[in-house]
Parts: C-alpha cells; structure tokens; sequence
C-alpha cells in the first residue's frame, strides 16, 4: 500500500476542501489552527483472498512467488472549531469535506496514489467545553478507501490486470467462428 501518498494526498485534499490545515492525528504539527481537521486511520482490514503470482528475475534467473491483494482502509476525518456560527461549524466543514471527496478532481488524485473512496459514513457533530470553558464544536466521519498491498519491497508495485482478452483459436472446427471476438476484462473507463 502507498502510505505516504495516503498521508500526503489525503491531507492535501481536505485541506483544500475545508479551507483549513488537515493533520494526521499522531504527525501533528506544534501549532494547530482553528478550525483544524485531523486524520486517522481506524482500521485495515484484507478485502478477499489475496492472491500469489509469480515473477521471473532476468538477473538472477529465478522465478520468484509474490503476494498481492486488495485492502480496505477506514480513515476517521474529524473537524474541530470553536466557531459555532452554523454556516462554519464543525458539522458544516465535515459536510463540505464528506461531499467534495467525491468530486472528479479529488479522486483522480487518489487514483494518482492507487486509492478510491469506496464508502462515507454519516457525519456525527458534537460540542462539548475545553478546560478553558470554551465551546469546542466537533464533527467526526468515517471515509473507507480501498488499495492494494504486495509483498514487493516497492509500495508502488503495479498489480496490473487484463485489458482485453482475444481468442484466436477454437477446439472444436466444426465450431468455430470465423470472427476475433475481443472480450473486455477490468476497469473500463465510459
């Protein structure tokens, strides 16, 4: 998986979203602004069963086995604000985030990373006192982000996958048609 293009792209995104910095929870910088957004991760977990190939090295002139597989990721995206004007409260800005996440832009940049927005979550607000008696709105969603992972020592290894797929011969003559039939496997871009 490409963690560093999740820590970098992600916050990058969201931080043009909201119009506020967006840290990532334990890589906080010392001074925070108000508002502020902060990432994490919640979870990861494996999404099917993941599979092995083999690699041939030219230089060494082996076959190698390597492992690759699908992955879920949940990120916890929470908005603070001590502003409790409607229009820039914490459930506000979460709601801006939670929505333009979707946007062609955004994704695209994701996709730059090997990362998709799978899923969001409903946005859930709460204010609550900080030490100093004032009110603190807060707003916490959930996006979940699907990738990849291989055993690669490269986190940017390509899993690849098949564009097309031409058949040219048949078994049986008596069958067979006389026409290529090109199949569409994978991803297709409308």
């Amino acid at each position: 998986m490409n963690w560093a293009g999740l820590q970098t792209v992600l916050a990058a995104q969201v931080t043009t979203i909201a119009g506020c910095p967006a840290y990532w929870r334990d890589v906080t910088a010392k001074w925070e602004a108000w508002p502020r957004v902060f990432l994490s991760v919640v979870s990861s977990r494996k999404l099917g069963q993941d599979e092995t190939r083999t690699r041939y090295v030219s230089v060494d002139d082996v076959i190698l086995p390597r492992v690759y597989g699908g992955r879920v990721v949940t990120v916890q995206i929470q908005v603070e604000t001590r502003d409790q004007n409607l229009a820039a409260s914490a459930g506000a800005i979460a709601e801006q985030v939670r929505t333009r996440l979707g946007r062609p832009s955004v994704l695209a940049a994701l996709r730059a990373v090997d990362i998709g927005i799978s899923t969001t979550t409903d946005v859930r607000t709460v204010n609550r006192t900080d030490d100093k008696a004032r009110v603190v709105s807060y707003a916490v969603f959930e996006a979940v982000l699907l990738t990849h992972v291989s055993d690669e020592e490269d986190d940017s290894a390509d899993l690849g996958y098949i564009e097309t797929a031409e058949i040219t011969q048949t078994i049986d003559p008596a069958v067979q048609d006389e026409e290529t039939v090109t199949y569409l496997v994978g991803p297709q871009d409308p």
